[in-house]
């Protein structure tokens, strides 16, 4: 079989055979990986690899949470190695190119994926052990020219949903409650990492008594309580046959991850018109965007005015280290104006804190992350002016007893528990 092989397999077979032995040998600098790389001898010694080395380091960083996802990108003539922290992509270091392969090939081997498959993106699964507990990892692969990119996300592990009182909505707690024992259809919206899957697990607990049964379609797990189905695209089981299925078995709420296109879309609007409280995510700016949204996927205004129930804005803002921060400058106040904070709140300001930078932090002058609401009640107002014009809607929405998400964060700031260029980075400028 060898001898009839094509001089292209037998070239790649050769090039894995070299990775999987850079992977498995004791090499120790750059020059022993180009060398093996073209296939010339190179002296070992006793040194770690520092492929293995480098791959373990950001596996650690892993596994102690003190990032949530690694990034391996080829680019020119170098890798990128990149991390993301509290939310937000860093640099953390560049090495020469002729390392990407035999990292790609180790977190592979890792991964327990094919490293002879180089032009396929591949998904596998690791554990690490951290601190407080085993780290369930997701590894993805994806073919970049000659090489491949590399990504690692930090799964969150299953856990007790949040009580409401718990969430962070303030006053608003109380009239979240309340719609939370009715029926209609309540939306979380925000973009990817904003928080939208703790509140849904939140409104969940909160809304599974008892006395209703509750499912979850599509979230890869559920609170206690609550029937978890999952999708099987194989035997044609997609999200939305699972929501028949469930209105079909007299289901009094139903969770959705994120609504999607028009038929999703709608049948949950009917859903939540036959008397359901039904939960999901969005992508949507803010509360406002959300009706907008919901118009462009097809759905008449109308069944919008009728179904919708409540509409909650989500962000994760990063939270100043409280070791390093330092008071803002005066000019402060300019940067209040440009991000339209209220007249009436600038008494309230009298300082304003910007990240630091210490060891604690790693020098980003952020610790952690506090999660900020725009929380927008479907009131009859609201409901009679959906199906008007838009700017009847803006009327009405202006009218209404509700905090814009900026004017939300704002409040953080004030506080001195995040900064006014964190609140100008994640929330939207009032419209």
């Amino acid at each position: 079989m060898w001898q009839d092989a094509p001089n292209e397999t037998r070239r790649e077979e050769r090039e894995v055979a070299r990775s999987c032995r850079l992977i498995s040998c004791m090499t120790s600098t750059p020059d022993d990986i180009e060398a093996w790389l073209e296939g010339k001898d190179a002296p070992l010694d006793d040194k770690p690899s520092p492929v293995i080395e480098r791959a373990a380091r950001l596996l650690d960083e892993l596994a102690s949470a003190r990032v949530t996802s690694i990034h391996l990108e080829p680019s020119g003539g170098e890798v990128r190695v990149r991390v993301r922290q509290d939310g937000v992509l860093r640099d953390r270091e560049r090495l020469p190119r002729v390392l990407a392969r035999p990292l790609a090939a180790r977190f592979k081997v890792i991964a327990r994926l094919d490293i002879c498959e180089r032009a396929l993106p591949q998904e596998g699964r690791i554990e690490l052990e951290g601190p407080k507990g085993r780290v369930a990892c997701r590894v993805l692969t994806l073919p970049c020219g000659s090489e491949e990119v590399i990504d690692v996300f930090a799964l969150e592990p299953p856990r007790t949903a949040l009580a409401l009182s718990e969430l962070g909505l303030g006053s608003d707690t109380g009239r979240v409650a309340v719609i939370l024992e009715g029926r209609g259809l309540v939306l979380v919206v925000g973009p990817s990492g904003s928080g939208k899957r703790t509140v849904v697990d939140a409104f969940l607990a909160h809304a599974a008594r008892p006395e209703r049964r509750a499912f979850s379609i599509g979230r890869g797990g559920a609170p206690p309580g609550t029937i978890a189905l999952e999708p099987r695209p194989e035997k044609d089981l997609d999200v939305l046959s699972l929501l028949r299925e469930a209105e079909r078995r007299e289901a009094n709420v139903i969770a959705l991850e994120t609504l999607r296109g028009h038929d999703l879309s709608e049948r949950a609007a009917v859903a939540a018109l036959d008397g359901r409280l039904v939960l999901a995510g969005l992508p949507a700016a803010n509360a406002r965007g959300a009706i907008a949204r919901l118009q462009d996927m097809g759905l008449e205004p109308c069944i919008i005015a009728e179904s919708l129930a409540l509409v909650v804005a989500s962000r994760l803002l990063r939270r100043l280290c409280a070791r390093c921060k330092v008071k803002a400058p005066p000019p402060y106040r300019d940067v209040l104006d440009r991000l339209g904070a209220a007249a009436r709140t600038r008494g309230a300001w009298t300082e304003v804190f910007s990240p630091g930078g210490c060891e604690a932090c790693a020098g980003t002058g952020y610790s952690g992350v506090v999660p900020v609401f725009e929380v927008l009640p479907i009131e009859p107002l609201l409901r009679a002016e959906l199906v008007s014009t838009s700017d009847d809607r803006e009327r009405a929405l202006r009218a209404g007893a509700w905090r814009p998400l900026r004017e939300a964060a704002l409040e953080k700031a004030r506080e001195g528990v995040t900064s006014l260029a964190e609140v100008a980075r994640q929330t939207p400028a009032p419209g």
